[in-house]
């Protein structure tokens, strides 16, 4: 629903498939004429699963995913990625310098890479907005990629995701303002 949403709000989405079952994922696969990514999805007490790129090697191993559903999609060579705290009409962005450490793939994966303060084009934040009101969010924690090719490509929006790193990083008064929120009922922030 998510994906479907972001792009009627005018994200590009990287081409994704949804499945437990290895036949069809295979076919996928092999289908796409580039790289492929992989996530387990849901939460639960497994260890964390950080989005990998899909080898041959990893074929062998399809048969597990019956029991847990997984997310493959096209892999976007990236610029940066994008983490993006939203409270209710606030934007707070942070570019992360994936592409400068061990996560190339995931960012999660590497801290020690650049983490700055940013702000989206017009264009980006609206479709933001719009994304953002259908899903009936006042809170959110999105994942951006942007592109070689300068296209900000919508991955995620986790209702419940983390963003303490982000201020420890940033210095961004996310918590501040997460807090107005939730007392004043406006998350703005004033020095």
């Amino acid at each position: 629903m998510q994906l479907e949403t972001a792009a009627r709000a005018g994200f590009a989405i990287p081409e994704t498939m949804i499945t437990n079952d290895p036949d069809e994922a295979r076919a996928v696969i092999e289908s796409r004429p580039g790289p492929v990514v992989y996530k387990r999805t849901g939460t639960g007490r497994g260890a964390f699963t950080e989005t990998r790129l899909f080898t041959p090697a990893d074929f062998d191993k399809l048969t597990t995913i019956r029991n847990s559903p997984t997310i493959f999609q096209d892999y976007i060579h990236a610029e940066s990625d994008l983490r993006i705290v939203w409270v209710d009409g606030i934007e707070w962005v942070v570019r992360i310098d994936s592409q400068s450490g061990v996560g190339r793939v995931d960012s999660r994966l590497d801290t020690s890479v650049a983490f700055t303060a940013d702000r989206l084009p017009a264009s980006v934040s609206k479709s933001l907005t719009t994304l953002m009101g259908a899903l009936g969010l006042a809170f959110g924690v999105l994942d951006l990629r942007v592109g070689l090719d300068g296209e900000f490509y919508f991955l995620e929006v986790n209702p419940q995701g983390q963003f303490a790193y982000l201020e420890i990083k940033t210095g961004l008064p996310i918590f501040r303002s997460l807090a107005n929120l939730l007392v004043l009922g406006d998350g703005t922030v004033t020095p």
